[in-house]
């Protein structure tokens, strides 16, 4: 166990890493790679599945990136991280748990072991093609109950972890996602596409862009002149495709497909509003980086969202019922003055709640602790 005189050897134990896939990947390098690598006095270190030539990775088990995921990551791991331990001598272990994370079977020995989630599989399992990962639920509550300290990246999430889990409240800190203000920023000069809506993520029912799709049909009914512009690839382009040419609104809803990440401030600059139609979230990247570009959101009032979201102040939640969701989506491109009063309220929110440095000194106090 580590104490206030040795040095800290820290072990990041993910599946998802760099480059990332999701917001567990995001939320890992933003607040750990780039806050703790170089920090007097830690020798961080990242056991994941990822290739990459950053500082500390130790890629492990790459195969699982394509075959098996995180389940079969999981059970290599299990066999050879007391192995890891020894040989980097570590003194506290933070392993990210949940979908997409790491289950463990028993408490590896000699470390502090702290356990972060993003979110639950039993969120997850809410959405209704997804039921069936409830199976995972007993794998990941015993991971949460073997740790000496649990990490939620929002309150919803640990409402989850004690409602739900039976963890005990005091033993789970909030350590919330960070936006990197210096590559999501309000651009000068930038001409707004008018009565614009952006979508960034991917194509998925829980991402809820079939939901948001079906909205759009709604909003040309009234108002030919909204367009959705849609960032992001997944199984549901087809059906998107098949969709908006059908009920004849392709015009309407811009597929941008893949769009470089030099290139999405720019986006977020480009357009009015950013919609977030997530049947849950563990937190909501998009919207803090939407919000750091002066941008309002409008988002599903759902997990997470309702977390990062302020309710008529720095964006707008609604009900997820296509009528509503159509009618405040028209109201709120048809208000010049409330778009920029939201968007102007939603930049400082991320100037005062989510900036990386803050991020990174809660958790290094949690973890030194």
């Amino acid at each position: 166990m580590s104490t206030a005189r040795e040095p800290i050897n820290l072990g990041i134990l993910t599946h998802d890493f760099y480059p990332f896939v999701g917001g567990l990947g995001r939320y890992i390098y933003d607040i750990y790679y780039k806050g703790f690598i170089g920090q007097e006095g830690m020798n961080v270190k990242f056991i994941s599945a990822c290739r990459n030539k950053l500082r500390g990775n130790l890629e492990i088990f790459h195969f699982t990136k394509y075959f098996g995921k995180h389940i079969l990551f999981s059970i290599f791991v299990n066999c050879v991280l007391d192995i890891f331990i020894r040989k980097h001598k570590f003194n506290i272990l933070n392993v990210f748990s949940g979908p997409g994370g790491v289950f463990l079977l028993r408490k590896p020995r000699g470390v502090k072991l702290i356990v972060t989630a993003c979110h639950t599989y039993y969120q997850q399992s809410q959405v209704k093609r997804e039921k069936w990962k409830r199976v995972f639920i007993p794998l990941e509550r015993r991971t949460f109950r073997l740790a000496d300290k649990i990490i939620a990246i929002s309150p919803s999430t640990k409402k989850v972890l004690v409602d739900y889990y039976g963890l005990d409240v005091q033993g789970v800190e909030i350590v919330t996602p960070c936006v990197d203000t210096e590559k999501f920023y309000p651009l000068r000069n930038t001409d707004k596409i008018e009565k614009s809506l952006l979508f960034v993520g991917r194509l998925e029912i829980r991402k809820g862009i079939d939901f948001l799709v079906r909205v759009m049909s709604k909003v040309v009914e009234k108002d030919k002149d909204i367009k959705l512009y849609i960032m992001g690839d997944g199984v549901l382009k087809p059906w998107i495709e098949e969709f908006t040419e059908k009920h004849g609104i392709k015009e309407n809803v811009k597929l941008l497909g893949f769009v470089p990440e030099l290139r999405i401030n720019e986006w977020y600059n480009k357009v009015q509003a950013v919609v977030v139609p997530s049947v849950f979230e563990g937190f909501g990247i998009t919207a803090i980086e939407a919000m750091a570009c002066r941008v309002p959101i409008i988002a599903v009032n759902t997990e997470g969202l309702c977390d990062v979201v302020k309710d008529r102040k720095t964006g707008v939640l609604v009900d997820r019922k296509i009528g509503p969701f159509a009618d405040q989506i028209i109201r709120v491109l048809n208000n010049r003055e409330m778009i920029d009063e939201m968007g102007e309220a939603a930049y400082w929110e991320v100037i005062h709640k989510y900036a990386c440095r803050n991020k990174t000194n809660e958790l290094i106090r949690i973890i030194t602790l």
